[in-house]
């Protein structure tokens, strides 16, 4: 009723976690907000693998269960989910994690400062861009995100393992870049997200995992080899512990 009450407006995110449980599977959560700003489990769904054709098989069963699209989705930036997205919701706004992207600008880009200092200038830099929420200055986001770009530039690369962190760090900012109608507030908030801009929702998958074993309505129990006398597997479907 939660999804359906605003169709037009609904926002989904999709999050999995990896191998944490006794048969190495991934969890994925379909998770909404609701009107309180809470976070509501919608549902949840088991896969060994995480590929394009595992993403589109679980979306598929998603929208054939709650019928309408997602206005908006949130997902890191796995190229697989977004093949599995663009799919079967061609038309839904497709909307990066910034906390994942964080993690991401620390692995690729922290390594060629070892200095803090010179580190923090580029977090806060970073920050600053993601979290401008003022649409006019939309306008702006190159002339806001090229001193960024120039820290990294400027980044001393004698050796040859230096040189291959600067490419690393310059190469993300690249991508970074590319993305930014996807992660950037300025760009995401022109629709309505509900103040959405990460699929971390840890309290739902805790609830999840703790579940009784057959709290989950199967709807779906096969994928990926996976046997309903190892491992239930439920795709879209509320559970009734929550």
């Amino acid at each position: 009723e939660l999804w359906a009450k605003d169709a037009m407006q609904n926002i989904l995110l999709f999050d999995t976690t990896y191998k944490t449980n006794v048969y190495s599977a991934k969890l994925g959560c379909f998770t909404t907000v609701n009107e309180e700003g809470e976070t509501v489990i919608l549902a949840a769904v088991f896969t060994l693998r995480e590929a394009a054709q595992d993403f589109e098989w679980a979306f598929r069963l998603f929208r054939d269960t709650f019928k309408y699209p997602p206005r908006v989705i949130f997902t890191d930036s796995d190229p697989a989910m977004a093949s599995g997205i663009s799919t079967v919701w061609p038309e839904s706004k497709h909307f990066l994690c910034i906390y994942h992207l964080w993690l991401n600008f620390q692995q690729h880009v922290k390594p060629l400062f070892p200095d803090r200092s010179d580190y923090g200038v580029l977090a806060d830099a970073f920050w600053r861009l993601a979290k401008e929420t003022d649409s006019v200055s939309v306008a702006h986001f190159d002339e806001h995100f090229d001193p960024l770009r120039a820290y990294v530039d400027a980044a001393e690369a004698g050796s040859d393992s230096r040189k291959k962190l600067k490419q690393e760090a310059q190469t993300f900012l690249d991508r970074l870049y590319e993305r930014r109608e996807r992660w950037a507030y300025r760009f995401t908030w022109r629709i309505l997200t509900l103040g959405v801009f990460s699929t971390q929702v840890q309290p739902a998958r805790c609830v999840i995992d703790s579940c009784p074993p057959g709290s989950f309505p199967a709807r779906a129990v096969l994928r990926s080899g996976l046997r309903p006398s190892t491992l239930r597997s439920s795709v879209c479907c509320t559970p009734s512990c929550c």
